[in-house]
């Protein structure tokens, strides 16, 4: 049985959480959006010999126009870094529909970092067969300090997203690796 009456319970939970990560110097400028409508697409029409946007800005997004709505947005300077989407339950469904929005995601915001956090007690099988975009995976059925698992976390996601930030800006060369770890953990 969850600690955790609904899916906004435990959002304001780890809101809360994460919100304390900007006593840190280097977290200083993040905020935490619940609830936040994300762009997934941006329509460019000509008028008039004129180029226009659709939204205007990406503060104009409406969900179901342009944007999907998030649980929790991490912003770090203005730019969302990391999405939190947050789960009593999770169906395979749910892994093909966040996967999926998490591509969409990125494809407007590159150095987006997207994931779940569930109430489960671990991670399934079907989570490896149907994800193909979300970055993490938490379940904090059996943590024991959920706060610190959730704040190493973030914390490590806002840097990646900082540090693709930095690999993509122009003039950026000399790379010769990329890779992606695969981090599993167990309580037991």
């Amino acid at each position: 049985m969850s600690k955790w009456n609904s899916e906004e319970d435990l959002t304001e939970h780890l809101q809360e959480i994460i919100q304390e990560l900007t006593v840190e110097e280097r977290f200083r400028d993040v905020q935490i959006k619940k609830h936040y409508n994300l762009l997934y697409k941006v329509t460019v029409r000509k008028s008039n010999s004129r180029l226009t946007y659709e939204p205007e800005s990406p503060e104009r997004a409406s969900r179901g126009f342009s944007a999907f709505q998030t649980d929790l947005c991490i912003i770090d300077s203005g730019i969302p870094r990391v999405i939190i989407e947050i789960k009593l339950g999770l169906t395979t469904h749910d892994i093909i529909t966040y996967s999926n929005k998490a591509g969409r995601h990125k494809q407007i915001y590159p150095c987006l970092r997207y994931g779940l956090i569930t109430t489960h007690d671990y991670i399934t099988e079907r989570f490896f067969i149907h994800n193909e975009y979300l970055d993490f995976y938490l379940t904090i059925g059996k943590l024991i300090n959920v706060k610190c698992e959730i704040k190493e976390l973030i914390k490590a996601e806002i840097e990646a997203s900082r540090f693709i930030d930095k690999a993509i800006k122009p003039g950026m060369r000399g790379y010769t690796l990329y890779k992606t770890n695969v981090v599993l953990k167990s309580v037991n």
